[in-house]
């Protein structure tokens, strides 16, 4: 909505390179990263996603600090402030290239694993 009141949604309705969207679920979130690259963020639950082994992409950080540091130390994430030339150079940079890092910082990808492992357990009891 404040895209519309304070003027640059119809600078974005033009661009070839930004779609902008109403608020969406987050399984349709999770699909539309896999499919773009670089992301921009302020809030960090983006930051941390992007880290997913499913997703594997670069987050754009827009603000002067991060409490997802993990994700910046892996390589999926840069926090950057607001200097809009050094952004737009960051998002030229990052357009279209792959994975950031293998690494991934806040999860080991096997909790579904573990959860079955723990129910198995208790109908064994």
């Amino acid at each position: 909505m404040r895209l519309i009141t304070h003027g640059p949604m119809t600078k974005l309705q033009v661009s070839s390179h930004l779609q902008p969207l109403p608020p969406v679920g987050h399984f349709d979130m999770l699909a539309l990263m896999r499919r773009c690259s670089p992301h921009l963020s302020e809030p960090g639950g983006l930051q941390e996603e992007v880290t997913a082994p499913s997703i594997g992409k670069f987050c754009i950080v827009l603000r002067t600090s991060t409490e997802r540091p993990g994700a910046v130390g892996a390589g999926h994430a840069r926090v950057m402030g607001f200097e809009k030339e050094a952004i737009w150079r960051e998002m030229e940079e990052r357009a279209g290239k792959g994975r950031p890092s293998r690494e991934h910082p806040y999860r080991t990808g096997d909790a579904a694993r573990k959860i079955v492992d723990v129910i198995e357990g208790y109908l064994e009891k």
